[in-house]
């Protein structure tokens, strides 16, 4: 469109002139001020043309610009959106292992929780089994004394009685051990 605007401004600018030579050249001023007339619509459908073809190169290169940038606006929101649904992810998976980690501390805890409620159990059985023990130690050390005390009397009877029944003692019943052992011996030489 642009090159026929062009083609009819030249035409007529060449007219114009032909007019303006023609009126100049025959004095005749109404066909130069034609002349006049058809130039200035040739330099005003020129200027229309040349104004037309830069808009039309400023259409085309804004176009282009305007289509380079929405390819990058278009990678940038891919880009964006890709990030957004990594941070999601990322999100999402912070979430699971605070999650995790709450469940892990809780276990922990329970398991910290039992491991001190079986030492306790632990610790009162020890005092028991001990509390036992002591009372198992005491009645073996009063049965151990009651046996040595027992044993000490018998030593003391025994040894008591066999004295006596040498001696000659008043004693009804006279211990058949020492007696025995006393009264199988020879007599002494010397008595």
């Amino acid at each position: 469109m642009a090159y026929r605007l062009a083609f009819a401004s030249t035409a007529s600018c060449t007219a114009g002139w032909t007019f303006v030579g023609e009126g100049v050249w025959h004095h005749a001023w109404e066909s130069a001020a034609v002349g006049v007339g058809l130039l200035t619509m040739g330099v005003a459908g020129v200027l229309a043309a040349l104004l037309r073809h830069t808009v039309n190169q400023v259409d085309v290169r804004t176009r282009h610009d305007l289509s380079v940038l929405a390819e990058h606006r278009r990678r940038l929101e891919l880009d964006m959106h890709k990030r957004e649904l990594e941070l999601s992810q990322r999100e999402k998976a912070m979430a699971r292992r605070a999650t995790i980690t709450a469940i892990r501390l809780g276990s922990h805890a329970r398991a910290l929780d039992e491991a001190r409620n079986a030492n306790t159990a632990l610790r009162a059985k020890n005092s028991s089994l001990m509390q036992e023990i002591e009372e198992v130690n005491d009645e073996r050390n009063q049965l151990i004394t009651a046996e040595l005390t027992l044993a000490h009397d018998r030593f003391t009877s025994k040894t008591y009685g066999g004295l006596r029944a040498v001696v000659g003692s008043e004693q009804s019943h006279p211990d058949p051990h020492a007696q025995a052992g006393y009264g199988s011996r020879p007599p002494r030489s010397g008595s």
